[in-house]
């Protein structure tokens, strides 16, 4: 089984209870910029002006990552992915 979760290696979470559950735990990373514009593409599709889609990218988005790309190391695997 694969599933996906964004806080799954995130300590003292909750999330942290589901690690002994599974078998391996992969961290994906791609380019930024790129992640950064399919985000914005994406809440645009959803509604939000895309001054709005670029603001909640900025102050919701942008600080998500950060905080998951600090638990990289705990990840079994680190793969990078040029093309998502």
């Amino acid at each position: 089984m694969v599933t996906e979760g964004n806080y799954l290696l995130l300590p003292d979470s909750g999330w942290e209870r589901v690690r002994p559950l599974l078998t391996e735990v992969w961290h994906v990373e791609g380019d930024d910029d790129l992640r950064r514009e399919r985000l914005v593409r994406r809440h645009e599709q959803f509604g939000k002006s895309p001054e709005a889609a670029r603001a909640w990218v900025d102050q919701v988005d942008e600080p998500n990552a950060r905080l998951i790309s600090a638990t990289r190391d705990s990840a079994d695997l680190v793969v990078r992915v040029d093309e998502l």
